[in-house]
């Protein structure tokens, strides 16, 4: 069967969605976190904690339905090529940025942090290896499109 509408608009879905999920991320590691120092900004987080949990719920959703789409909705493709494995190994790179955004998204992990006025120098390692992550994923799907297409 052909899929192609369905495929388009799944890609850009998803193309979109992991360009504003990597972009939100970037604002906050990069520079909400700087400014940041006194907590003056920590309304926010607020803010994009709305916006990155919606994006990345829909870059992970539409990622799985695209790889679905592609291998024809045949399972016993997935593992048989090249392209599959890469695939696969860019989505398990971006499940544990995907994973502690969810354990982030909870109203009373905001609700400490917006009270508290986080010191954002504590716990440098982790956002940023969360956002290189990311940007291994998006790498990887980046070249697999291009060399795969």
């Amino acid at each position: 069967m052909d899929y192609k509408i369905l495929e388009f608009l799944t890609s850009y879905l998803h193309f979109f969605s992991s360009v504003l999920w990597w972009g939100i991320m970037f604002f906050v590691i990069f520079i909400l976190r700087p400014i940041n120092k006194k907590g003056a900004y920590s309304f926010l987080l607020l803010r994009t904690q709305q916006f990155i949990l919606p994006m990345s719920t829909i870059s992970m959703t539409s990622g799985i339905a695209l790889i679905f789409i592609n291998i024809d909705f045949d399972s016993s493709r997935l593992f048989n090529s090249w392209w599959a494995y890469m695939l696969i190994l860019g989505g398990l790179f971006s499940l544990p940025v995907y994973i502690v955004i969810l354990f982030q998204s909870k109203k009373r992990d905001i609700k400490i942090q917006l009270s508290k006025k986080i010191n954002f120098r504590k716990n440098t390692f982790l956002p940023y290896l969360l956002f290189a992550l990311l940007s291994s994923t998006i790498s990887i799907m980046i070249f697999v499109t291009q060399l795969f297409s």
